[in-house]
C-alpha cells in the first residue's frame, strides 16, 4: 500500500504567486498590485507609454498624436505583447495535446485580435499616405518600443529554469519579431504610394 505525505519543502513561499494565495486566503481580497507581480519593462509600456499616449488623444487629436497612439497601442500592445502571448499560451497546449475546447477558444481570440491589429496597420498606412512627413515620428516611436516591449517576454519567462511546456524564448521573440516586420512592410508599402491594405494576418 502506498502512502503520501505533503511537504512544503518545494514551494516557494515568497514567490509572487504564493504572497498572492497567502493574502487572499488570509484576508478573502487581494490586489495583485500590492504584490508588485510586474517588471520595470512591463511597467514601463502598461504604467507609462500606454496611458500617455492615449490621454494625449483627449486634449490633442491631430494625426501626429493618432499615429503615436496607434503604435503603442496596435503594434506594440497588441501586436507584440497580447499577440506573443496568446501565441504562447496556445502553442504550450498543442504540444501538449490537452485542452482541445480551451485552443479553440484562444484560436477564436486570435482571430479578433487580427482584427484589431489590421484595422491599427491600416490606419497607420492611412495617415502616412497622407502626410508622409509622420513617418519619422512614426518609425522613432516604434524603435523606442520595441526593445522595452520584447524585454517584457523576457522579463515573463526569466523566472523558469527550465522553460515549462518545452517552450523556447528564442521563439516568442523571434514569432513577435516575424509578425512586426510583417507590419511594417505593409505600412512601408503605403508610404511608398502602395494601396492601403486591410486584412487580418495569419500567425
Amino acid at each position: 500500500m502506498r502512502s503520501f505525505a505533503t511537504t512544503r519543502g518545494a514551494l516557494d513561499l515568497e514567490s509572487p504567486s504564493m504572497r498572492l494565495y497567502q493574502k487572499s486566503k488570509r484576508l478573502g481580497i487581494w490586489d495583485p498590485y500590492d504584490l508588485n507581480l510586474f517588471g520595470e519593462r512591463y511597467r514601463a509600456v502598461f504604467y507609462d507609454a500606454l496611458p500617455a499616449a492615449m490621454n494625449a488623444l483627449r486634449t490633442d487629436p491631430s494625426p501626429a498624436a493618432q499615429a503615436h497612439a496607434v503604435v503603442t497601442y496596435t503594434m506594440i500592445v497588441e501586436g507584440v505583447l497580447a499577440e506573443t502571448g496568446y501565441h504562447g499560451y496556445f502553442t504550450a497546449l498543442e504540444r501538449g495535446g490537452v485542452l482541445p475546447g480551451l485552443r479553440e477558444g484562444l484560436e477564436l481570440v486570435k482571430r479578433h485580435e487580427s482584427r484589431h491589429i489590421a484595422y491599427g496597420v491600416y490606419l497607420l498606412s492611412r495617415l502616412v499616405k497622407a502626410d508622409p512627413g509622420l513617418w519619422p515620428a512614426i518609425e522613432a516611436r516604434m524603435e523606442e518600443l520595441l526593445p522595452v516591449a520584447l524585454g517584457v517576454v523576457h522579463e515573463t519567462f526569466a523566472p523558469y529554469d527550465p522553460m515549462p511546456f518545452g517552450l523556447d524564448l528564442d521563439e516568442f521573440v523571434d514569432y513577435a519579431v516575424g509578425q512586426y516586420g510583417k507590419r511594417i512592410a505593409r505600412i512601408e508599402r503605403a508610404r511608398a504610394g502602395g494601396p492601403l491594405e486591410l486584412e487580418e494576418e495569419e500567425g
